[in-house]
Formats: C-alpha cells, structure tokens, sequence
C-alpha cells in the first residue's frame, strides 16, 4: 500500500527504486495507492472483503510512506481482518521510535531486503486505545502523552517563533522558549486510574504517559497473552522546571519510578478518566484537546521483519546519514 501523500510531497523516486527492487527480486505483489489518510480504513476493508481465504493466508501487507498512514492501516486490521495478517513498513520518515527501536533501517531499499528476507513473523507488542464508549479504537505502537509533555510537542510543532528558531538551529533556545509557555498556560488537572480493580485518584496532575516498555514478545497466540509484557503508565503530580530536567535526565537511565513525583503502575490494562479538555499525543502524532475515558491494553501482533538480516553496522551508518540529511 504506497501514501500517496507521502508519494506525491517529494518521495517520488524514492517509491520508484522501491518499485524497481521488487520487480528485479520477482516478488509477487499488488500496489493499492490510498490519496488520503480518510481513505485508508475503507479501503483496507475493501481489500478484505474481495480477497479470497487463501489469498489472505499467503500474504503480507506492507505500507510505503508515513507511520500515521501505517497505524491506520493497521488499526484497520486488526479491527475488521478475521485473522492476524502480518504487516510490515517501509518508513519514508525518520521520526519513528518504533523502527528505530525494534532496528527496521530508515533506509527504504534495506527495509525493504528486511522485508524480503523474512522467512516467519515475529510477535510484537502493541497498546490499544479504546474509547469507553465503543466509538473509537486506535493503536499505538510506543507511547501516549496526556497534558503538559503533550503541551510542549504542541508548541514545538505549531507556534512560528519557534518553529523559526528551529529552521535556523537556535533549538536549545527554542526548547527553553517552549519549556517557559509550556510551565505559564499548561493547568492541572484532575485524573483517575483504575488499574486492577482499584483507583487512583490524582487530583492535581500535571501530565501522564502510558508507555510500550518492551516491543517484542514471546507470546505468538493471543491466548499466551498473560505471558506478554506490561504496560507502564506514569502520572506526574509535580512539575517545576527543576524538577522537569530532573525528570528528563532520570528517564535516560529509567528510573523516573524513583522520583517521589512520579507515579508508576503496571498493568497489562488500565482506565484513564479525564474530565478537563487537555492536549494529548500518540506516536508523535497530535490528538484533539479532549476529555478521555479510556481502556489500554497490550496486545500482540505478527510483524514481517527480519532486523538481522542486513549487519548494524550498516544499518547505523545508513540511518545517520538520513539523520544528518534530514537535519
């Protein structure tokens, strides 16, 4: 599936090579182009639906273009396929922890060899977001940040000054800039957490993160799932610039469990309620200001990656060299 989007914003050749790889490796596949992120669930769905058993027992689906496009292909999924089929992504970004992490290379030709080179899915763990009223359910693959962190990527992203500030590498003063209207117009707020039958009442908080501590899981059938890694979900309850840096530094390590203003819990599920419209972010992606109440939960899905098939040495110098250009 290419992101046209994507495609059509400068990544032109870059499917073209992606094209010429694949007919040079005799791959057998279908390209289904998708125009816009508001076609991708019915299209997906489409395909599912005029796809015969077999035909779906035999393939993978793969997404070229934008990690957003990819989540909602997946999303999709994972919500209307009848089985699990293995997905992999081809990222024309390099802002995505999720690739980074699990080792898929920013370089499209070598994740696509990833791709090829694969001979059995392997099992991650992903988090599902789902309304309490039923009415939307998304994916996530790294973290969910709710209130004043979210605030902050907000303002990085979409005030001019410093999205100037950033064009001409002054980011340290930027970052400080943001940080000063992050602490003055970012409120507290109120937030309950039911975890394990039992509530947690925050009646000041400043921010919370539900996080994917650990990506790749052992568990290949959903019923193994109890085996699965738990979900980390921290509620910050004070914040000061002091406290902030600390708060950064000590995340580095991992140990912000440690600071006596953060909260942990684990949980392979949890109920986060919100009463107060605050800003939130999924995977680097913004969401509305909203209220929240909301059900996590970890799952595992089969992805078609072999990370090890191409040397880290390779892989490091190659997305550095992406890095550096995109910079």
């Amino acid at each position: 599936m290419i992101d046209e989007e994507m495609v059509n914003n400068g990544q032109q050749k870059t499917w073209q090579k992606i094209e010429t790889a694949l007919n040079e490796s005799q791959v057998n596949f279908q390209i289904i182009s998708i125009s816009s992120n508001d076609q991708t669930s019915r299209t997906v769905q489409q395909l599912l639906a005029t796809t015969t058993v077999q035909e779906i027992n035999d393939c993978v689906i793969v997404t070229c273009g934008r990690n957003e496009f990819f989540l909602e292909v997946l999303s999709t999924l994972l919500h209307s396929a009848k089985q699990k089929i293995p997905v992999a992504f081809i990222p024309f970004e390099t802002k995505n922890a999720f690739a980074k992490r699990i080792g898929v290379s920013f370089d499209p030709l070598l994740a696509l060899k990833q791709i090829l080179n694969t001979m059995r899915p392997t099992f991650y763990n992903l988090v599902e977001m789902d309304e309490a009223a039923h009415t939307t359910k998304k994916i996530f693959l790294d973290k969910v940040t709710i209130g004043f962190e979210a605030y902050f990527a907000s303002l990085q992203r979409n005030s001019k000054l410093l999205i100037f500030m950033q064009k001409y590498h002054l980011t340290f003063l930027a970052r400080l800039c943001g940080l000063a209207d992050a602490f003055i117009n970012q409120e507290r707020f109120a937030a309950t957490l039911r975890v394990a039958r039992k509530y947690h009442f925050f009646k000041k908080a400043f921010a919370v993160r539900i996080s994917n501590p650990t990506l790749e899981t052992l568990a290949p059938h959903e019923s193994q799932a109890e085996t699965a890694p738990l979900l980390n979900v921290d509620v910050i309850s004070s914040l000061n610039p002091f406290s902030f840096l600390i708060l950064s530094l000590s995340r580095k390590f991992d140990l912000a469990n440690k600071l006596p203003f953060v909260h942990r819990f684990k949980q392979n599920q949890v109920h986060l309620m919100i009463n107060s419209l605050e800003f939130g972010q999924i995977d680097n992606r913004e969401l509305t200001n909203k209220f929240y109440d909301v059900f996590f939960k970890i799952i595992s899905y089969p992805f078609w990656f072999d990370v090890t098939s191409i040397s880290l040495s390779q892989r490091k110098n190659i997305d550095t060299q992406h890095t550096d250009s995109k910079d």
